[in-house]
């Protein structure tokens, strides 16, 4: 916290305030059958994740740029390098969802599925960033 900006400050009080109110009013819903569970949960992950990678290569090969690791103090609207969205998107929903879930477990003890779609959607944002990387620099070899 020390080193952070005021980007970054500005930052780590949206997602406070967003959690905050999402752990007041979560969202709520049961679903049957834990098959249903897996899909919504693995299929989250797994089209967040594909949606990250194709972000990120679409704009690094239409600016002919490079990936760039975000960092925290990074401004999130800067278009030219997704990957700090994509950071701050993702961070964020991750956060989202743990709030949700204490949420629900707080008013009804219960278990949020919602929170659990919204923890695998920022994983697989963030995931998005780490294959990534790793496909960019393999391309470029």
């Amino acid at each position: 916290m020390k080193s952070w900006n005021r980007i970054g400050f500005i930052k780590a009080i949206f997602v406070l305030v967003m959690a905050a109110l999402n752990m007041m009013e979560p969202v709520y819903y049961n679903l049957n059958g834990m098959g249903m569970v897996l899909q919504i949960t693995i299929g989250s992950l797994v089209a967040w994740m594909l949606f990250g990678i194709l972000i990120n290569y679409v704009v690094i090969k239409v600016t002919n740029g490079s990936f760039v690791s975000p960092q925290w103090n990074d401004n999130p609207l800067n278009f030219k390098k997704p990957q700090i969205f994509l950071q701050f998107a993702g961070i964020s929903i991750l956060i989202f969802g743990f709030a949700n879930i204490l949420g629900v477990l707080i008013q009804s003890a219960s278990f949020s599925f919602f929170g659990l779609q919204n923890i695998s959607s920022g994983m697989g944002l963030l995931l998005s960033l780490k294959l990534s990387k790793y496909l960019i620099a393999l391309r470029r070899n």
